[in-house]
């Protein structure tokens, strides 16, 4: 028998299953590993992954090995990750040149050991290298750094209630008994661990899960993109490679944990950690924007948060470097060379991959108020769009945008996965740009429907009412209840009203095509929140969003100053003193 390379282990038996049958079939793997054994693949961390093909019938084994002679296990010369290679051989036109990967799951207290073979991407030659996702990054495709995940706020009870009709249920305080429909609604039904009663992992065989972190309560992460502008002319300005490399100085790799690239130098990305608290989320923003403002001032460039610059064209921007993002515009093309957008990405912690599809499920029917509230880009190349939020238009000509597609479970959602990354779409779940999804590595929902907000206060708006509402989500699952699901041509339409109409839209609220305004939605939606906001001790901030509906959103206030005889530079000047003033406060809704 074979030693296995890498490991140092000369094998005793092994045991294999087919992914398929589930039956026993030893001698499978020895057939394939016979001609060319286990080859060593080092591993920096647990979830690097390869991004090749999965071999035929691809099979889970365990390996029984000998131990060493002082009663520890073998040395492996690896540390998680195995490659599985010559599945089939160079004869064999069908198979040869597939890669497998396998992952070694240490048994406790003995020498058994686990092989997990990953599902991977494409074929290759048989001269070809296997390749790894970027430098730095995970097989989630995510480089590290602090983000929402795995602190926040124990679950408190809420309840499901009609607001106004089928399609547009929320929740209300009081306990979650007799409030979600059953079996039959035309909604659809969600059970208490995530799954619609017909759906089951079983009727995906031979899908390898990928590994959901979870997060033990409703943790809360901000990631806002800031356009740096002039301060004289008001145009974007390509300068965020200087700034960040002198905000860099000093930090390992000389790269700032909470100031990030985005695709043009015009651009920059502030995130938060992990926090428990609106309030908390806000002062991290505050304290990272403050001290990218020192170095943007000193350059006569400041910062804006709008979802579109008004004026200002993509054709003068220069992209940021990085190999990652030549790709994306090579495959992309013309949808990502103008995708001067900037937006804000909300995480809040769930505690399963079952309950993060089945919160993503009942969340995309509440995107169109997350959409008109934060609207911030009705201008485009200096035009009037007639839009609340034109950002949202340029970024559905992204590949894997706009709302998601139901998806009856986790399972369900690696299906997804497998198969744009074995048919060459998309590498990682990273380029899954969905306005709402999952996000595996840091255990969490994000909410990414928002355009970029001019003030902290309104970042901390939609904070709080992420947060609650995937509270609530959190405790109707446990309640046992079912979680309403909105019909899917009902959830397009409305948020075509929002990007539209903004605050102004009439939501579609049941099948029968009746309608509500969006500030009645809203305001009944908050008033049924309040007392999940109580307890996640974010009051101040879920209220403002009734501030903003009695005040205007920004794109209201930016038209309301071009009718009184403003300019488009007056709109930028105007964004930038808004956020001056919410620095000063860090945002607080009660300063």
């Amino acid at each position: 028998m074979p030693v296995l390379q890498g490991t140092g282990i000369e094998p005793l038996a092994v045991r294999c299953h087919s992914q398929d049958t589930g039956d026993e079939a030893d001698e499978i793997l020895l057939d394939r590993v016979e001609d060319q054994p286990l080859l060593s693949k080092p591993a920096s961390r647990r979830d690097d992954r390869i991004q090749r093909k999965m071999p035929p019938h691809g099979v889970c084994c365990q390996i029984a090995g000998e131990a060493s002679g002082n009663g520890d296990r073998a040395p492996t010369g690896v540390e998680d990750l195995l490659c599985l290679g010559g599945v089939g051989s160079a004869e064999d036109d069908t198979d040869a040149g597939h890669l497998g990967l396998a992952r070694r799951n240490p048994k406790p207290g003995g020498v058994d050991e686990e092989i997990e073979v990953v599902r991977l991407a494409r074929p290759f030659g048989p001269d070809e290298e296997p390749t790894t996702p970027e430098a730095g990054e995970d097989r989630l495709g995510h480089s590290g750094g602090e983000h929402a995940g795995d602190r926040g706020i124990d679950g408190i009870s809420a309840r499901s209630k009609d607001l106004g009709g089928r399609c547009c249920r929320g929740p209300r305080a009081g306990g979650h008994h007799g409030a979600a429909r059953r079996a039959g609604d035309a909604l659809g039904e969600i059970d208490s661990s995530g799954h619609p009663p017909h759906a089951s992992a079983d009727a995906y065989p031979g899908v390898m899960a990928l590994e959901f972190h979870s997060s033990a309560t409703a943790s809360l992460g901000i990631e806002l993109e800031l356009g740096l502008v002039d301060l004289e002319k008001g145009d974007l300005v390509c300068s965020a490679s200087e700034v960040l490399a002198e905000l860099g100085a000093g930090h390992p790799e000389g790269e700032h944990p909470k100031i990030k690239h985005e695709l043009f130098e015009s651009t920059v990305e502030v995130i938060t950690g992990i926090c428990t608290t609106v309030a908390e989320a806000r002062a991290d923003l505050a304290e990272s924007i403050r001290e990218l403002d020192v170095q943007c001032a000193k350059r006569g460039i400041g910062l804006v948060g709008l979802g579109l610059h008004p004026f200002s064209n993509w054709h003068d921007l220069t992209r940021s470097p990085g190999e990652r993002y030549e790709r994306l515009v090579e495959r992309i093309a013309w949808p990502a060379r103008r995708l001067m957008t900037h937006g804000m990405h909300i995480h809040v912690g769930v505690r399963s991959g079952e309950k993060a599809i089945a919160t993503v499920n009942t969340l995309s029917g509440y995107l169109p108020i997350f959409l008109a509230l934060s609207a911030s880009s009705p201008h485009w190349h200096g035009q009037d769009t007639g839009l609340a939020s034109a950002r949202t238009k340029v970024f559905e000509a992204m590949p894997t945008t706009g709302l998601p597609p139901y998806l009856a479970n986790w399972t369900d959602f690696n299906s997804f996965l497998d198969t744009l990354i074995a048919a060459g779409s998309i590498e990682t779940v990273r380029e899954v740009w969905w306005d709402i999804r999952p996000h595996p590595g840091f255990g969490t929902v994000e909410l990414r429907m928002c355009d970029a907000t001019p003030t902290l206060r309104e970042a901390g708006a939609m904070a709080a009412l992420a947060q609650c509402l995937v509270q609530w989500c959190d405790d109707v699952i446990d309640s046992g209840e079912s979680l309403p699901v909105p019909k899917e041509w009902v959830r397009r339409e409305n948020k075509w009203r929002a990007t539209r109409f903004g605050v102004d839209a009439d939501l579609v609220i049941d099948d029968a095509g009746a309608t509500r305004p969006l500030p009645q939605v809203t305001t009944d939606l908050v008033a049924d929140l309040m007392p999940i906001a109580e307890r996640l001790d974010c009051v101040a901030d879920l209220q403002q969003v009734i501030v903003i509906l009695n005040t205007g959103a920004s794109y209201e206030r930016q038209r309301d100053l071009l009718a009184g005889g403003a300019t488009l530079e007056d709109l930028v000047a105007q964004a930038y003193r808004e956020l001056q003033e919410d620095l000063v406060t860090d945002g607080s809704a009660t300063a």
